[in-house]
């Protein structure tokens, strides 16, 4: 998937994950709300499924950075606790 937004401005979010997010936000989501909001967090604002090869060195940075947070939480949640 390519970013069709720029990187350093917020991604899209719609009126639903944004509740979802300001739900968990304050310890009052469901359990699908945690997942969607979840699923924003790695997928949109982490960009971890996403190229961070783009055009702008400047550009291509900050997605690598974004990249680097999205794909930290899914390794969070993809490891066995010990």
């Amino acid at each position: 998937m390519t970013t069709k937004y720029r990187v350093d401005y917020m991604p899209p979010i719609d009126d639903e994950e944004r509740l979802a997010v300001k739900q968990c936000a304050h310890g009052l989501a469901n359990a699908e709300q945690q997942k969607m909001a979840l699923k924003w967090i790695v997928e949109n604002a982490g960009m971890a499924y996403d190229s961070v090869y783009l055009p702008s060195e400047r550009d291509s940075a900050f997605a690598s950075g974004r990249r680097a947070v999205g794909l930290w939480l899914v390794s969070i949640m993809n490891r066995p606790l010990k």
